[in-house]
């Protein structure tokens, strides 16, 4: 190829490449401009996107907090795509357990059956179905009653996609339906079957309503009243009277009672009869007509009127007697009522009738229901008078009945029985002091008794004491020397034994006689026991000394602990293992006591009573083979408390005291054991000296089959020296 072709063809690429550059710079503007318009597409978009979002979010809260429940629904398999919370509420279950489900899965069979079929009903037709009413279980099992309207949400090629459910929950407002209609149809039916006569009035005085018993009342059909005005029926001189009582109905707009008026009946008589009317007021708060009921009181103002005649006759009678209507207002008092109480029947009735007269209101409510009832009451009541005199009656009271045994009127017949009262008052207190003061010398005669009784005793438990001790004493003391004696006898023998092993025949014949070897042990053991038998002696006689203690009938600090065990010992022979029941065990559990000021003696006589009191009850317990532990047991306390005061308890296992008997055990003469055995008296001056001569106190605790506890608590020292 040539230069000059070669030319031509870089001339040639070279336009080519000017005219690829510009289409190649078009091109890249033309990709600008759809860079720039995409790119606000895509803006628009998701700003489109963000209010759908925000309508959506916002459609959403609304369907949340609407107060009716809502359910969505695929218009397909007819499942649960949307609900909100009233529908949780209904449903009984959370969105978690809706979703997802269908009726079936959340409702009975039947339910469900029914809610599918209109649910296709909706879907079939593309129109809203509507249930005014159904009822549904559920899962929580309640029942509801429910309002509900199914609308099927069409696609943009008009098929049904979605179905829209709304279940209004109107079970309380049908409910409120049901109860006012019972409430209209029970007032209905109380005003249609009242004995009385209900009626509407308008100012002017126009009937415009009458229950039916107004034609049994008067004998007039209602139409020919309805509409009528009232005076035609009510007796001319009576007019005023009805019209006054209406019309201060009207001006006080308040209710007005015990109108009582005469009423031509349609057969030509008249009756009387009662009426209470009520204003009815619009809703600016004026009177606009009347409403009221009347109630037929003939037999009443009969009766009454026989009462009357009748009270001429009782006029003189000396009791005060009192004649009552039903409903407790007074209509006749003869003069001694009148005399006795103060009160007219007017000013009776004004101080709220006979009931004005009683004192206790209970009283008064039982006496007036059981005459009210139609049987009489018969009883002494406290009264009083106008003035506030307080009067004691003998009271009869009773109903008086018609011919029908219907109650027309209460009578009272009161006698005054103040004087007579306080006369048997009177005698009462006298029997009481004198009771006081039989109580009282019985009191001082047992303790005479008892103090004789234990003034002797103690006599001659000391003088014993003092005429034992003296021969005691002398043979304790030569005991001593006789064990002396006896055993330098004892070594010369053994001496001798030893030295002469070979004795003379006549000697050996005696010692085998004699059995010198057994004398030779046994002699000193002999001594040995009598002298222990002498010890036992002194501690007796000890015992009894300090068990009486006539060397301290006055105040002084003794030590407790010793009277307690020196009365122990006395009774040993009693603690003792007997043949027919086991040993007494005594628990001694004693506290650190310091020295106590008291009357010794004595305080040691009520630790003799208390112990033998125990020791009885352990042995009638054993023979009736009943312990409440197996070992008979006397348990012995002390204690020292605060302030300064001790206590001693002293206890037994044995049946218990009942507690009839245990409330009467410190009364003088009082005994459960048979005759010879218990005077009574010993508990009795155990109280008397503990809490009298001691300024302490003695208790008894308790109950059957849980044995016995006394508890004495006496101060240390003794504030009346």
């Amino acid at each position: 190829m040539s230069i000059e072709e070669l030319n031509q063809e870089l001339t040639s690429l070279q336009q080519r490449l000017k005219e690829i550059e510009i289409a190649n710079a078009q091109l890249r503007n033309e990709l600008l401009e759809c860079n720039i318009q995409l790119q606000q597409e895509i803006n628009e978009r998701q700003q489109v996107e963000e209010k759908l979002q925000t309508a959506q979010h916002f459609m959403y809260s609304i369907i949340q907090t609407m107060p009716v429940a809502v359910f969505v629904k695929d218009a397909t398999d007819l499942r649960f795509v949307l609900c909100n919370r009233a529908a949780e509420e209904l449903a009984g279950v959370s969105a978690e357990e809706i979703l997802g489900k269908n009726d079936y899965d959340l409702f009975p069979k039947e339910e469900a059956d029914f809610f599918t079929q209109r649910d296709k009903e909706a879907l079939t037709s593309k129109k809203v179905v509507e249930i005014p009413e159904e009822v549904i279980h559920t899962k929580n099992g309640e029942t509801r009653i429910l309002h509900i309207k199914k609308t099927p949400i069409l696609d943009t090629q008009g098929q049904p996609k979605y179905l829209l459910v709304i279940r209004e929950d109107i079970t309380k407002h049908k409910q409120a339906q049901a109860a006012l209609a019972a409430s209209e149809a029970k007032f209905r039916s109380l005003v249609e079957n009242a004995n009385d006569a209900i009626y509407a009035l308008t100012l002017d005085g126009i009937f415009t309503y009458l229950s039916p018993n107004f034609t049994n009342m008067f004998g007039y059909e209602i139409s020919e009243f309805l509409g009528q005005s009232f005076v035609p029926i009510i007796h001319s001189e009576d007019v005023p009277t009805c019209i006054a009582f209406l019309n201060k109905v009207a001006q006080t707009g308040k209710k007005q009672a015990g109108l009582e008026i005469r009423i031509k009946r349609k057969d030509g008589t008249y009756g009387w009869i009662t009426s209470n009317t009520s204003p009815v007021i619009d809703t600016n708060g004026q009177v606009v007509g009347f409403q009221g009921i009347t109630r037929d009181i003939t037999e009443r103002k009969q009766t009454e009127k026989a009462l009357l005649r009748i009270s001429k006759a009782i006029e003189s009678v000396s009791d005060a007697i009192g004649i009552a209507d039903p409903t407790g207002k007074s209509i006749y008092q003869n003069p001694a009522f009148i005399q006795l109480f103060g009160y007219t029947v007017d000013e009776l009735n004004a101080a709220g009738g006979p009931a004005a007269i009683y004192t206790n209101p209970k009283e008064t409510k039982i006496i007036f229901n059981t005459i009210n009832s139609g049987q009489s009451w018969r009883g002494e009541v406290t009264m009083q008078s106008s003035i506030g005199r307080t009067i004691q009656i003998d009271l009869r009271a009773d109903a008086i009945k018609d011919s029908q045994g219907n109650i027309i009127a209460l009578v009272g017949s009161h006698t005054d029985i103040t004087e007579r009262k306080q006369a048997e008052n009177k005698l009462k207190q006298q029997a009481i002091e004198l009771e006081q003061t039989l109580k009282k010398l019985q009191k001082t005669q047992s303790h005479l008794i008892q103090s004789e009784k234990m003034s002797s005793l103690g006599q001659l438990v000391a003088g014993v004491a003092h005429e034992i001790n003296n021969p005691v004493n002398f043979i304790y003391g030569n005991l001593v020397h006789a064990n002396s004696y006896i055993h330098e006898i004892l070594n010369l023998v053994q001496l001798y034994r030893q030295n002469y092993p070979n004795p003379v025949l006549e000697i050996q014949k005696e010692i085998k006689k004699s059995d010198l070897d057994f004398l030779i042990e046994d002699l000193p053991k002999l001594l040995s026991s009598m002298e222990l038998g002498a010890e036992r002696i002194r501690q007796i006689v000890a015992s009894l000394r300090t068990f009486s203690r006539l060397d301290e009938a006055e105040l002084k600090a003794v030590d407790i602990h010793q009277g307690i065990d020196s009365t122990l010992m006395i009774l040993e022979h009693r603690l003792k293992k007997k043949s027919h029941h086991p040993q007494i065990e005594v628990i001694k559990d004693y506290g650190n006591l310091p020295l106590v000021e008291c009357y010794a003696g004595q305080l040691n006589q009520v630790f003799m009573n208390i112990l033998v009191n125990a020791i009885d009850a352990l042995e009638d317990s054993l023979s009736q083979g009943e312990l409440t532990h197996n070992q008979p047991q006397i348990r012995i306390c002390t204690q020292k408390l605060i302030p300064q005061q001790i206590m001693i308890r002293i206890s037994d296992n044995g049946l218990g005291i009942p507690e009839q008997i245990r409330q009467r055990l410190f009364d003088p003469f009082f005994t459960t054991k048979p005759v010879g055995k218990g005077t009574g008296l010993g508990l009795s001056i155990s109280y008397q000296i503990i809490t009298e001569r001691h300024g302490g106190s003695l208790k008894c605790i308790s109950s059957p089959n849980q044995g016995a506890e006394f508890i004495i608590k006496i101060p240390i020292e003794q504030s009346n020296k």
